[in-house]
């Protein structure tokens, strides 16, 4: 795929055999049945350019506490999903310890899929 933001995050997750998907501006990236990811960084809403990470409200929490820069997204109406921002200081070494969280198996981040 061209123009994919964030490469870097998918090369990380390339032991776990990732699959991308372009739906709705993102790319979106798959392991097996399960969207773990959104790579965002388009004109549309620029306020959320980062990585997108797919969990459930409940573990907004213990993801902050672990990665304080995270924050909801503010233009794509998803209250569930949170924000690494690109803009922040420790984005790259965030999004890595985030892949290493994926790679572990944690059940915290990811959004099982009916089908994928």
């Amino acid at each position: 795929m061209k123009n994919i933001p964030y490469e870097f995050v998918i090369e990380d997750l390339i032991s776990l055999d990732p699959i991308v998907k372009r739906m709705f501006g993102v790319h979106s990236i798959y392991v097996r049945s399960t969207l773990y990811l959104a790579l965002y960084r388009g004109d549309k809403h620029p306020q959320d350019h980062g990585i997108w990470i797919g969990t459930e409200k409940k573990h907004h929490q213990y993801l902050k506490q672990h990665f304080p820069n995270l924050r909801p997204l503010q233009g794509v109406p998803i209250k569930k999903w949170i924000l690494l921002p690109e803009d922040c200081n420790s984005f790259e070494e965030d999004a890595f310890r985030i892949c290493e969280m994926i790679k572990k198996g944690d059940k915290r981040i990811g959004v099982k899929t009916k089908k994928n």
